[in-house]
């Protein structure tokens, strides 16, 4: 059963290209961060007789800029997914049935430098090819 880890690694590779993530670090002004905060997932079996599994991800992102540089925008983001996304899970042997979009929060923070943070959340339905 790979599907957790088929997912997780599709979408951390569909993003990737899009932007580098970035490792786990504090988030301050002057620091450029793109990362992955949170993934939430539950499995079915596709079917009774089948060891094929079916799930449920949602992936939380947040993306903080440096003060004074241009921000991510939201619909860039979306656009470079669905733009994307098809190819990598197929060669990670993943069938995606549905994928959404969250906009969580959209912060400009001037007490900060002029901070821009965009917090958003991935949700996507599979299964295993």
């Amino acid at each position: 059963m790979k599907l957790i880890s088929n997912v997780k690694k599709s979408i951390m590779t569909v993003l990737n290209s899009f932007e580098p993530l970035t490792q786990r670090q504090t988030i301050g002004t002057g620091v450029k961060s793109f990362q992955l905060v949170s993934t939430v997932y539950n499995l079915n079996r596709q079917c009774f007789s089948s060891m094929d599994m079916m799930g449920d991800f949602t992936f939380d992102f947040i993306v903080s800029n440096i003060p004074g540089t241009v921000p991510v925008d939201y619909d860039d983001v979306v656009e470079h997914v669905l733009s994307n996304y098809s190819n990598v899970f197929r060669t990670n042997n993943i069938g995606v049935l549905s994928i959404e979009f969250e906009n969580t929060s959209d912060n400009h923070d001037k007490t900060m430098g002029d901070m821009n943070t965009l917090l958003f959340r991935i949700n996507i339905t599979a299964i295993e090819k």
